[in-house]
């Protein structure tokens, strides 16, 4: 519409969402540009946008209205309506807020709880000043229901709006002129409103200019209180005619409320309005953070029009008060007949209304209440028979603390079988972190069928039965059905004894138990809901709950008929169902590649239980009606979306390079890791706050919650669903090194796409790329200080900020002074005088309890990764007796600390912790004077205490003992770890460290760890006996059940330095005793041991470092023994031809087998390079020392060690590049590794060198590769067995000798599930171009991998384009391709070249690479074009022509149906091999009875050839293999091969036949 009006060159783009309307509008920052000068105004730069259902008025006449008739308001608050039209029902207005930055624009809902405090009271006084100062005196000639008419619209109750607040009156059975809600008698507004007595009433009235639809989206916010600009406008005026004032302060008011109505802790109205209007409810209820903060934002409002009007019009406080209540009531009722999506806030809105007339006839018209009222009373308590007497009031107490929340208990909700009532719902607004269901049928006429839904919306639930699924329980819901579940074939119990032995007592017990070690909570609430059936399973579940948690703090029973022992639950329900039930927000998106994704909310929950999601509405739902602690962010406090939206934070020199990286990583698909190196307290965490709030509306960005099993799972549906890269941010509190790594490799199996923030907290600078340290220094020290002095309003604090300039006063300023925090204490903290008198002073007066808990602060402050401590576990430290509700407030927090060290604390997330490291750093340093314990003692008394209250196994225990003694904070330049325990324990003395360690493991003995980093200390640090840490780590290993293969490395490295430590020892012990035979036989076994560790930890994860250590260590130990035998070099101890040379060489082997495993890793990584060049500085003269091996070969019988050696030294000796073996030394490979193989010995590593040699030799068959490898595939279950048999019955497919795909399948499933620990999508083999003598290309063949946005190979030449047709594409990053006319499908990256709704079913070309997850497509191209590696590829080492896949490997042809003949030409006649002979399946039935003597056999292979000559082609030798297993059975194929020396060509040359060499292949015949 606006592009249609606007001249041709003009251009509109949208930049962001500042809010919408009620109503479906939405108000948005644009840029107009092209257009110039229009009617007057400037067209060009940023202006406001508002899009709206068009109401038929003119926007421009009522913003024209309202600007004459406030001429003095309007000047500074209402921006200048540019452009306004309308059409299709649809209304759009452009505004200019002239003079101002737009930046930090946002409508009033999106700001936070401070600044729309201020903001609504600023906003309410400077109107209403105006509106009165212009109104002049009151109107007395107005009737009551001519005010209700402007307001609410002609004919009002008559008209349409009265019809829908009608309806939804009677919907709620309130049809009287009086009804009951929450205790209190209210009356029925419409009723009122249509009496004669009433609406006809005489009203005087003050009128003016109003804007008529004053609500938080129509209001415009730039700035915060906080940088003091804080700044408003108000836009979208709907009334052009003068009206009754004061409508749109109560209008505004209600707006408010229902912001606020989603974060009412106790779900009720009644008590937010009596508490604003002073005035005394029926059910009394305690008000929390939640309710009192929407309180005072409701009188921000009140009490600034009420001052104005005290101020104005003192003389008439009847007519205004009058006024007033009137207009609360005609908003309630606007806002009740809005369409909004919630009829529960609608309901809210009609009791809001009804109230104020309630206030209003008991003031003003007594009589008319009397007799509204009539005989009808509050019922403020309901009984039933036999039953416990329940009162309203009571049930709103009772039931309080399970909505709470900021409650520190955890919550069980036990149920038996209950009628399915309605009222049952609102349970669903409890923050449930168990519900023990047990009930079977509850989801289908149960609790859950009532309840679940609802709670979903709230939470994430996992429901469950026997197959567990549990969650983290933070945030999440676990429902149990401990009982049985029909709907699921899960039989239920009726008896005790039966319910024990189905173990249903042993999940639900299970439950509790990681409930209890899942959360820092230590108390528990639990409610019952019984009705008499599983009274039993109840107790015992209750009795259990009780013994875990050492009591249960709070518990309510509640009971429906026939049981009796608890409250009514019928009446329980009642009453509480009239509470708020669970307000769905609304709709949240997340930016997509094709327009943004929209998520229900019970996605929303679900993906939340690991992921802060900064979706469109995430200021909204950030609590922003909950009244804040004092604790601002410049004292520490993490900044809130809110506040990154006003722009309250100074932008860093390390911004723009680290979004910039972060958004080229994203823009390009990558799935990377960016590490942000940040000193603690030096504004790491607001800085990738900034980053995420500004990458938020192009990018799905997220913060970390927490890591588990199902996070990546999480991050690839963001991907998936969106089609764009997720943006992550990690502390690495949260996800740590090899947590890290094992999420992205998951994500790189699922092929997803994320970009990680990675944020270390660490006090060494790595010299990283990005970095955020103290001090401030330069020009970012300077901004700082003006950005400040700015924002100071004392001279004290302008005077101490301009002493920290540079070169001031010609004094080194301490670098303590020079941090972010420091200059806020100055601008803001008027006690602050210097960090040591500030510290002290509020030390001094602390008790000795609080000084504890100060040093525990302090601690986790200064070495943890800034989490905090847990709420809960203070709160016992200091006051074990108070009860765990509500205790998230200033005056809970004051009264639990005290005032001093409340003022030095921080609370976020549950969680407490000084307000920065440099107060920790005083704390530590015991500035308050007496006996102050060092850093060891502190820490022994925390462990202490932690494990004392958490318990030892707990998840908080592991959380915050890990994160100070474990987890290792920086790193070095390299990327690698850089020390070798954790700063806290470095930073105290070695004894200190070794008790502290061993309190670790002496409270916490079942965390490995814990163990693990005992051992380490004592051999590095400590240098103690190697058996004691041996005997450390071995307890790790135990109590990790062998499941981790950090602890089996460590282990491995215990034992390798024993190793080497030894073997000097020995040295050293008396020159020239020991031999290498002797120096052999000491360490031999201990060796052994610590390569047996090394490839344990390899086998659970294939890591760098299970083959990087082991080769280090057999580097190390060959190179002592052949120096300590008195040789030259390596060759000339080989040549002793000893048994220590012997051991030597198996050992070279070994490591050379390793070597080629880390290749596969990563031929690029630094450490496979040094290792490659340590193992060549050690061979010396490699051919020398080949010769000296086979002379050494040709004295024995048997030497597979040394012929392993020989084939792996030549193989390294060419650089590991299959392309420059030489013929020679390639026969010698395969001749060296056939050994190993045929005995049937190989490793996996052994069949590929093996394999990779032989294919390459003119003598290579298919079939003897395919029967040694199918033997392994089979029988060893090898990896890369399966890996080459997939491969090799793919290119006989391939080559059309075979056209059942199902080998292919069988073998790739195989491959498939053995690789899960290995690269299962990296391509070893390709398929290659015509002329090679072997199809397959070794990766190794292929160069180097490019990088940028040519990411393959530089010598791409060695390939062959294959041709598919697109299937699928999923996204960007994920898509499917039918390789050929085959069925097998090859994974692809359609990146932005290939759309879903253009290319399904497009043909392709592409190089095809076989993982071991499968076939992939790389560099897909439409059919003839060149695909991008070719260009500025390698020429250099191309030898052969550039042509399609060999003909060896040519793709099936295409089967046309019978009646498709082109008769243009003659079809040519097809060759033998691309007729592949296929037996018949009755020749083979009939064969398979004349099993038996070699005559038997001669003659089965005779029918087989003259079957193939009968079909006009000859008979394959691979094909002749396949039948005689099928005829003979897998026992008698292998005797009758066995019997000519176990080759199948030498069996059938034995039976008198011919095995001759064709272009086809390996041929039989007579």
């Amino acid at each position: 519409m606006l592009n249609s009006r606007l001249p041709a060159s003009a251009r509109v783009t949208l930049l962001k969402a500042l809010g919408g309307g009620y109503t479906d509008a939405e108000v948005s920052l644009c840029d107009i540009d092209g257009v110039g000068d229009l009617d007057g105004h400037q067209l060009d730069g940023q202006f406001v946008l508002k899009v709206a259902h068009s109401t038929g008025k003119s926007q421009a006449n009522a913003h024209q209205a309202f600007v004459a008739g406030l001429e003095t308001f309007a000047s500074d608050h209402v921006p200048s309506l540019i452009y306004s039209v309308a059409d299709a029902g649809i209304s759009v207005d452009v505004y200019d807020v002239a003079g101002y930055s737009l930046e930090s624009a946002r409508s009033a809902e999106r700001v936070d709880f401070e600044d729309r405090t201020e903001i609504c009271g600023r906003a309410a006084g400077d109107l209403l000043r105006d509106q009165i100062a212009t109104a002049g005196p009151p109107n007395y000639r107005l009737l009551l229901h001519e005010v209700m008419h402007q307001w609410l619209g002609s004919g009002f109750p008559s008209n349409r709006r009265g019809a829908r607040i009608a309806a939804l009156l009677a919907e709620q059975g309130w049809s009287d002129s009086a009804f009951t809600y929450e205790g209190e008698l209210l009356p029925n507004p419409l009723k009122v409103l249509s009496r004669m007595d009433f609406r006809d009433g005489e009203l005087a009235c003050f009128e003016g200019a109003v804007h008529g639809d004053l609500h938080l989206r129509n209001i415009l916010v730039c700035g915060s209180a906080l940088t003091n600009d804080l700044r408003y406008w108000l836009i979208d005026v709907d009334k052009v005619d003068p009206t009754p004032l004061l409508f749109d302060h109560a209008y505004l008011e209600l707006s408010l409320l229902v912001h606020g109505m989603n974060t009412l802790s106790a779900g009720r109205i009644v008590p937010v309005l009596s508490r604003l209007d002073s005035a005394q409810a029926v059910i009394q209820v305690d008000l929390d953070g939640a309710d009192s903060g929407l309180v005072r934002q409701l009188r921000s409002v009140r009490e600034a029009a009420t001052a104005t009007l005290e101020e104005l019009e003192p003389k008439r406080p009847d007519v205004w008060r009058r006024q007033y209540l009137l207009a609360r009531v005609a908003a309630g009722l606007d806002w009740a007949a809005k369409p909004l999506d919630s009829a529960d806030v609608r309901r809210a809105c009609i009791i809001s209304a009804a109230w104020a007339l309630r206030l209003l006839l008991r003031e003003f018209y007594p009589p008319l209440w009397l007799a509204v009222a009539g005989g009808m009373s509050a019922a403020d308590s309901r009984q039933t028979p036999d039953a416990k007497v329940l009162t309203a009031a009571e049930a709103v107490k009772l039931w309080t603390p399970f909505r709470d929340a900021h409650s520190s208990m955890d919550l069980i909700l036990i149920a038996d079988r209950v009628s399915a009532a309605p009222e049952l719902a609102a349970l669903a607004r409890g923050r449930w972190t168990n519900v023990i269901d047990l009930d079977p049928d509850s989801d289908s006429t149960g609790l859950a069928h009532v309840m679940l839904a609802k709670l979903r919306n709230q939470r994430h639930v996992s429901l469950f039965g026997a197959n567990e699924q549990p969650v983290s329980p933070v945030l999440a819901t676990n429902w149990c059905m401990a009982n049985g579940w029909k709907s699921h074939n899960e039989e239920g119990s009726v008896s005790i004894e039966d319910w024990r032995r189905k173990r249903s007592l042993h999940r639900v017990r299970a439950l509790v138990d990681a409930t209890y070690n899942g959360t820092p909570n230590q108390s528990v609430g639990v409610m019952c809901l019984r009705s008499g059936q599983h009274s039993p399973h109840i107790d015992q579940v209750v009795d259990y709950i009780d013994e875990v948690y050492g009591g249960i703090a709070l518990r309510v029973d509640l009971a429906q008929a026939p049981a009796f022992d608890g409250f009514d639950l019928d009446v329980f329900t009642k009453t509480i169902a009239e509470s708020l039930p669970p307000i769905v927000g609304p709709q949240v998106t997340l930016p997509g590649l094709n327009g943004s994704w929209r998520l229900s909310r019970v996605d929303l929950n679900r993906l939340g239980v690991d992921l802060e999601l900064l979706h469109s509405e995430v200021i909204e739902e950030a609590e922003s009606s909950i009244e804040p602690l004092t604790d601002e962010f410049w004292r520490g406090r993490t900044p809130t979306w809110a506040e990154l939206a006003a722009a309250i934070d100074i932008r860093r020199d390390a911004l723009l390079p680290l979004t910039r990286d972060i958004a080229d990583r994203l823009d390009t698909h990558q799935l990377s890791i960016v590490t942000l190196d940040h000193s603690p307290g030096a504004g790491g965490t607001s800085l990738t706050r900034r980053v995420a709030w500004d990458l938020h509306l192009s990018h799905p960005t997220a913060i970390l919650r927490g890591y588990s099993t199902t996070t990546a799972d999480r991050i690839d549906e963001i991907y998936q669903e969106t089609g764009l890269s997720a943006f992550i941010v990690a502390e690495a509190a949260i996800l740590s090194e090899s947590d890290r790594e094992d999420l992205l490799q998951d994500l790189r199996q699922r092929n997803s796409r994320a970009v990680f923030l990675w944020i270390n907290r660490t006090n060494v600078s790595r010299g990283r790329r990005h970095s955020l340290m103290d001090p401030l220094q330069g020009n970012e020290l300077a901004r700082f200080i003006r950005e400040y002095r700015q924002r100071a309003e004392t001279d004290r604090a302008r005077h101490a900020l301009d002493e920290l300039r540079v070169g001031e006063s010609g004094e080194l300023v301490p670098a303590s002074k020079l941090s972010p925090f420091y200059l806020g204490l100055l601008v803001y903290d008027e006690q602050f005088e210097g960090l040591v008198p500030y510290v002290r002073n509020h030390l001094q007066r602390l008790t000795s309890g609080q000084r504890e808990v100060a040093r525990h602060l302090a601690l986790i402050t200064r070495y943890g990764q800034g989490r905090g401590l847990p709420l809960a576990l203070v709160r016992v430290w200091l006051s074990p007796s108070s009860r765990p509700v509500g205790e998230e407030s200033d005056d809970a927090l004051t009264e639990l600390l005290g005032p001093d060290l409340r003022h030095l604390v921080v609370v976020e997330n549950s969680s407490l912790r000084l307000l920065h490291p440099l107060i920790a750093e005083q704390v530590l340093d015991g500035i308050a004077g007496g006996e102050q314990p060092g850093l060891g003692q502190i820490s022994v008394n925390f462990i202490r205490k932690v494990t004392s209250v958490v318990g030892p196994d707990s998840d908080t225990a592991a959380r915050l003992l890990g994160e100070l003694f474990i987890r290792r904070t920086s790193w070095s330049s390299d990327g690698r770890r850089g020390d070798s325990f954790s700063e806290l324990i470095q930073a105290m003395p070695m004894e200190a460290a070794e008790m502290v360690f061993k309190e670790l493991t002496d409270r916490c003995p079942n965390n490995p760890h814990f163990w693990n980093h005992r051992g380490r200390y004592h051999i590095y640090r400590v240098r103690g006996d190697f058996r004691r840490a041996e005997e450390y780590v071995q307890k790790a290993v135990e109590k990790s059940h062998g499941s981790d293969s950090t602890h089996f490395h460590t282990l491995g490295m215990v034992r390798r330095f024993w190793v080497e430590n030894r073997i000097d020892e020995l040295l050293r012990s008396d020159q020239g005793k020991y031999t290498p035979e002797a120096i052999l036989s000491d360490i031999s076994p201990l060796f052994d041991l610590a390569i047996e560790a090394f490839g344990e930890a390899g086998r659970r994860r294939g890591s760098e470092y299970a083959w990087v250590t082991p080769i280090q260590l057999i580097a190390t130990v060959v190179e002592k023994l052949w120096r300590s035998s008195g040789e030259g070099s390596l060759v000339d101890f080989v040549a002793l031809n000893s048994p220590a040379s012997l051991w030597a060489t198996k050992q070279i082997a070994l490591a050379e087998s390793l070597l080629s495993n880390l290749r596969d890793l990563d031929s690029e990584d630094d450490y496979y390079k040094k290792l490659n060049q340590q193992l060549d500085l050690l061979y010396g003269d490699v051919e020398r020392l080949v010769e000296e091996w086979r002379r050494m070969r040709e004295e024995r019988s048997d030497s597979p060690d040394i012929d392993l050696a020989i084939a792996r030294t030549l193989y390294s000796s060419a650089h590991r590049d299959w392309s420059l073996v030489s013929a020679d030394d390639m026969r010698t490979i395969a001749q060296m590794a056939e050994g190993r193989v045929r005995d049937g010995r190989a490793s996996d590593a052994d069949l590929r060198l093996w394999f990779q040699s032989y294919r390459r030799l003119p003598e290579y068959t298919d079939a003897d590769a395919m029967e040694r490898l199918g033997w392994y595939a089979t029988e060893k279950k090898s990896l890369d067995a399966n890996y080459y048999m997939y491969i090799l019955h793919f290119l006989t497919w391939y080559r059309g000798d075979a056209r059942d795909q199902n080998r292919i399948r069988f073998f790739l499933e195989e491959c498939s599930r053995l690789g899960k620990q290995e690269r299962r999508q990296w391509s070893f083999e390709w398929l290659g171009v015509e002329g090679r003598s072997h199809p397959l290309v070794h990766y190794s063949e292929l160069g180097t991998l490019r990088r940028g946005p040519v990411a393959f190979w530089n010598r791409p030449h060695e390939l062959g384009r294959v041709s598919g047709i697109i299937e699928e594409i999923r996204s960007p990053q994920a898509g499917l391709v039918r390789v050929s006319n085959g069925k097998l499908r090859a994974f692809f990256t359609p990146r932005n070249k290939f759309r879903q709704s253009r290319d399904v079913n497009a043909s392709i070309e592409f190089y095809l690479g076989f993982s071991y997850e499968g076939l992939r497509a790389w560099e897909p191209t439409y059919p003839g074009e060149e695909p991008d590696a070719l260009k500025g590829a390698d020429l250099d080492r191309v030898t052969r022509p550039v042509d399609r896949v060999a003909a060896t490997v040519q793709a099936p042809p295409v089967e046309e149906p019978e009646d498709a003949v082109d008769e243009s030409e003659p079809a040519p006649e097809p060759s033998p091999k691309a007729r592949r002979f296929r037996i018949d399946p009755a020749l083979l039935a009939a064969l398979r009875s004349s099993r038996g003597h070699n005559g038997d056999r001669r003659r089965v292979v005779e029918e087989l050839i003259e079957a193939a000559a009968s079909a006009e082609v000859e008979l394959p030798l691979l094909t002749l293999g396949e039948a005689l297993q099928d005829i003979l059975g897998p026992t008698g194929y292998k005797e009758f091969k066995a019997d000519f020396g176990g080759k199948l060509r030498v069996a059938v040359v034995g039976l008198g036949f011919r095995v001759e060499q064709t272009d086809a292949g390996e041929i039989v015949r007579t």
